[in-house]
């Protein structure tokens, strides 16, 4: 019976001194910011030794990738191909294949069609994807993304379907 009532007072004492000294007097607050403020000390004195570096490779937190590693995609999304089989026994020409880039506004690079007699050639003078996507890298003279305006062509909608004249 006295322990319950010890332990009573003592819960009346802490709840009494938290309110007053952390609550009311904004100790809480500046204890955390002293906290703060000297976990980002000691990490700005120990990145100048190097040794978050070493911390790093030590969690296996992996390394940025390099951009020589990554595959270069025509305005940083892959290319979308839409592929249509050919018909069997057909006299007639059709498309095959439509190359779109939608990183750079759904530019159509190439078009390809089957032509009897003649097979499966390419209908725009555009170069390959490869090629493409060596001349569409954001920088230099493709700065503001002008390079794809010279290969391949863009999609074109009748003026009123675009506004939504017709329905």
């Amino acid at each position: 019976m006295y322990a319950k009532l010890w332990r009573h007072k003592l819960a009346e004492l802490w709840h009494g001194a938290w309110q007053t000294a952390v609550k009311r007097s904004g100790l809480l607050i500046t204890i955390t910011v002293a906290v703060l403020l000297l976990l980002v000390a000691v990490g700005v004195k120990e990145r100048g030794r190097g040794n978050l570096t070493k911390l790093k490779t030590e969690l296996g937190v992996p390394k940025p990738v390099s951009s020589e590693a990554v595959a270069i995609r025509p305005g940083g999304q892959d290319p979308v191909v839409l592929q249509h089989a050919q018909m069997a026994d057909m006299d007639s020409p059709e498309f095959v294949s439509a190359t779109l880039l939608p990183g750079r506004g759904m530019n159509l690079l190439q078009i390809q069609a089957y032509i009897p007699q003649r097979g499966t050639v390419n209908l725009l003078a555009s170069p390959s994807l490869d090629d493409a996507a060596k001349q569409m890298t954001g920088e230099g003279k493709d700065a503001d993304g002008l390079a794809s305006l010279s290969m391949g062509e863009r999609l074109r909608l009748p003026g009123r379907i675009a506004s939504g004249g017709y329905r």
